[in-house]
């Protein structure tokens, strides 16, 4: 019948006994403890919390089966038995299920509660004494578990069970300062089964085997946020995410439902966007963007688009294509292509592409042309050229234009600066060029130019087959000449007079 909770202590010694009927504890168990006391104005007998709202009585946690017995002597009026296996709520028995009145000599009853059936409860209208048995303890009627509900009442009348008001058992500062127990003590009460001097009952230290403040019954917790109940021992927690709500006695504390979902939002995933998805659960929306799109498949949960997947082979890192002729990579779907115009090789973690080749003679660090007129070098394979107005000249740091003013002692009076009187080949190696008298002149080889011995001039490859009268003229075989030089046509006459 009640929520059973951990017992507290007994009232102080200082109780007053009533000296007309003593009563002693009414079970030969010495390992028991009392769950809950009867209420007074929302308090136990010492003024604590270990009673329920309206308890009329004093719940004994009794193991099923355990031997029930008189508190005092006196006469049966009532006896019901055949009630089941109760539960909170039930009638049978109003609410004692299998039950004992007993009435005593001076007008008081005492009511042993919740028997089991068929338990040989005494007769009706016996005379018991004190510790006679009564019956064994049980769960029938409205109860929560196993335990003996025992409850006195005063003003009663022999032919009226249920008669009288009721009087808690127990002195305390919150119940009264007269106590039925032939020896309440602090924390311990007699047994009528080891006489009035013996078997103490623990009251203070034992429990109904459940903490304190819980009961078989859900109960909010005070912050609302949790139900607890406590059933053979064991506790059981259960968060209540929206809160706890309290409902009215005999009936479970309920978590309360969560708040509604917005139109539209349930469980499954919906497109709340183009690029984004929602969903609602237990009142809690939940919203996830989609960098790629929402789709919602028929029949399906909406779905984030996934990212486009890349060709088989290629990855996030630069590989080389089948042709070797360009290096390629795929990142998030996305295939990059870099063509490589020297061919690629493969490295780690990417593939390269590979570098062009410098012209001969070209390097990074800068050089002089031949004509003198500038410099170059060559990165990468990429050749860079530098005008020198001034003329070109080698230092230690490399090739270096030089500064206005600077005259180079082989250029003749009148010249350009980088030219020569002698014949010298120019960069593109096929071609010579020499200044006479302020004019430069130049004439193209077949191939390519030799260079001669410092002071000596550069000379077409054929050179060394012309006559001496036309070397001493200057004319280059196989040459075309301009500006004044050999004409072709004595060249030819030359070149025919060499083969004769």
């Amino acid at each position: 019948m009640s929520r059973l909770g951990l017992a507290v202590a007994l009232a102080a010694s200082s109780a007053l006994a009533r000296p007309d009927n003593l009563f002693y504890f009414p079970t030969s168990n010495t390992q028991v403890s009392v769950c809950a006391y009867v209420d007074n104005a929302g308090k136990d007998f010492r003024c604590g919390g270990n009673r329920y709202a309206g308890h009329r009585g004093t719940d004994i946690g009794l193991s099923l089966g355990s031997t029930v017995l008189a508190a005092a002597a006196g006469k049966v009026i009532m006896r019901t038995d055949g009630c089941p296996y109760g539960g909170i709520g039930s009638t049978c028995g109003g609410g004692f299920g299998n039950h004992v009145v007993v009435f005593h000599a001076t007008g008081d009853t005492s009511i042993y509660g919740h028997l089991t059936a068929g338990s040989n409860i005494v007769a009706n209208g016996s005379q018991v004494g004190c510790g006679d048995r009564l019956g064994a303890s049980g769960s029938s009627g409205n109860s929560s578990g196993p335990h003996l509900h025992f409850e006195t009442r005063i003003g009663a009348s022999a032919g009226s069970p249920y008669s009288g008001s009721t009087d808690d058992p127990f002195a305390g500062t919150c119940s009264g300062p007269i106590t039925y127990w032939a020896n309440q003590g602090t924390g311990y009460v007699s047994s009528c089964g080891a006489g009035p001097s013996g078997g103490a009952h623990p009251q203070s230290a034992t429990t109904c085997g459940c903490p304190a403040g819980t009961y078989p019954l859900w109960n909010c917790n005070d912050a609302k946020t949790a139900r607890v109940r406590c059933s053979g021992g064991q506790v059981q927690t259960e968060a209540c995410a929206n809160g706890c709500e309290v409902k009215p006695y005999g009936t479970d504390d309920v978590c309360s439902p969560p708040p509604p979902c917005p139109a539209g939002l349930g469980a499954a995933w919906t497109c709340s966007g183009a690029n984004e998805r929602s969903r609602c659960v237990d009142g809690q929306v939940t919203k996830e963007a989609c960098a790629l799109g929402c789709e919602a498949p028929s029949g399906a949960e909406a779905t984030c688009k996934a990212k486009p997947s890349c060709p088989q082979g290629v990855g996030a890192a630069w590989t080389c294509s089948g042709d070797g002729q360009r290096r390629e990579r795929c990142v998030d779907g996305q295939v990059d292509t870099e063509p490589c115009a020297t061919g690629c090789s493969a490295g780690t973690p990417d593939a390269t592409c590979n570098a062009a080749a410098c012209p001969a003679g070209l390097s990074a660090a800068w050089s002089c042309t031949t004509q003198g007129l500038e410099r170059a070098r060559c990165e990468a394979g990429q050749v860079t050229r530098e005008t020198c107005a001034h003329g070109c000249e080698d230092t230690a740091d490399g090739a270096a234009c030089k500064s206005e003013g600077t005259v180079d002692p082989q250029t003749p009076p009148g010249c350009p600066a980088g030219t020569f009187a002698r014949w010298t080949c120019e960069l593109d190696g096929t071609t010579l060029a020499r200044c006479v008298a302020g004019t430069v002149q130049t004439t193209h080889c077949a191939g390519q130019c030799v260079r001669s011995a410092a002071g000596e001039d550069d000379r077409c490859p054929d050179l060394g087959t012309l006559a001496p009268a036309l070397e001493s003229q200057k004319a280059t075989g196989g040459c075309s000449t301009a500006g004044g030089l050999v004409s072709p046509l004595l060249l030819l006459a030359a070149l025919r007079r060499k083969r004769a």
